[in-house]
């Protein structure tokens, strides 16, 4: 099972992959960042309010990103 990290997930494509993604059984978690909050619900996503320029290691690590 893997654990992906999705950044600009509130845009379009991010989105779209987000959704797809869920739908696969071998994602266990998909953790998203943007800074703005996604336009519709997607189960598994767990998101945060971040902007990519700033440092991601703690959330890399509180959630075992391995994708």
């Amino acid at each position: 099972m893997s654990r992906v990290l999705i950044t600009g997930v509130a845009g379009y494509i991010g989105s779209k992959l987000a959704d797809y993604l869920a739908e696969k059984l071998e994602f266990e978690e998909i953790v998203g960042s943007d800074i703005k909050q996604p336009p519709l619900y997607i189960k598994k996503l767990v998101f945060y309010q971040h902007d990519v320029r700033a440092p991601m290691t703690e959330l890399l690590k509180k959630h075992s990103i391995d994708t």
